[in-house]
């Protein structure tokens, strides 16, 4: 056999780093009315460039992601079927790299008092119309027991 040699290749600079994290967080707040404005902003720890966002609400993706470019994604006006927790997770780059979900955020948007004799409850029991307040009732409970769940607490 004959002899083989090589020759030393210059040096390479590896850098790890963590792993990106998105975090989510909401804007104003997360409790709505029918017809509030609400901006979910999703944000990349330690990089902020070149990401692109997409958007769950109960854990399935949402269909109009594309809304969340720049990492924002805004309900403009909310309903009440927008209510629910959200996650979001960031791309970049070919092939892809993913970031992990990021937290939670619910959102609970309840339905509009269609009329201010609707506050008369304290006062004309008989003259309350209950219509729009065990739909807010319902969700509400309803959102609870969710978020419960998805944060492992099953004794409710």
């Amino acid at each position: 056999m004959g002899t083989q040699s090589s020759q030393r290749s210059d040096a390479v600079t590896l850098t790890v780093s963590a792993e990106a994290q998105a975090a989510v967080r909401v804007s104003p707040q997360p409790w709505l009315t029918e017809g509030d404005s609400v901006t979910l902003i999703c944000e990349v720890t330690g990089s902020s460039t070149g990401w692109t966002f997409s958007w769950f609400r109960d854990d399935d993706r949402l269909s109009d992601s594309s809304r969340g470019a720049g990492g924002s994604y805004t309900l403009s006006p909310a309903a009440l079927q927008h209510t629910g927790v959200y996650t979001c997770r960031a791309e970049r780059g070919r092939p892809a790299y993913y970031t992990k979900n990021s937290n939670t955020q619910p959102l609970w948007i309840t339905a509009a008092i269609a009329h201010s004799s609707d506050f008369c409850l304290l006062q004309h029991p008989r003259q309350f119309s209950s219509g729009s307040l065990s739909v807010s009732v319902l969700a509400t409970v309803v959102l609870l027991f969710q978020m419960l769940q998805s944060r492992g607490n099953t004794s409710v």
